[in-house]
């Protein structure tokens, strides 16, 4: 729900800035471009972490099943079966951060 409000306020910062935007607005400006890159950046290192922890389950997996009794290995599969979404979360995790901090902040402006 951050995502829309953010994009929502600097929309209307924008317009209401027309074509000669205050120094304020033009740092405001550069944040967002910068945000999204170091965003990016948290993004891309959270999910190639994920990946390899994701990687290094299903190979225990792999190399413990054949000695492993039934319900071991069953929770075994099932945390390994978890991993994509582990991933996904992970990427999404400092786009989130951002967008409530940002949220907050510019709620904090308007008042």
């Amino acid at each position: 729900m951050a995502v829309p409000e953010v994009v929502a306020q600097r929309l209307t910062r924008m317009a209401l800035a027309g074509p000669r935007p205050s120094k304020r607005d033009q740092r405001e400006a550069v944040l967002m471009g910068a945000e999204k890159i170091w965003a990016w950046y948290e993004s891309w290192l959270a999910t190639s972490t994920a990946l390899m922890s994701a990687n290094q389950r299903v190979m225990t997996t792999m190399l413990t099943a054949p000695f492993s009794l039934g319900g071991a290995h069953k929770a075994r599969s099932e945390r390994t079966q978890s991993g994509p979404f582990a991933i996904l979360s992970a990427a999404m995790a400092p786009y989130h951060r951002r967008a409530v901090a940002n949220a907050r902040r510019l709620r904090r402006r308007r008042k």
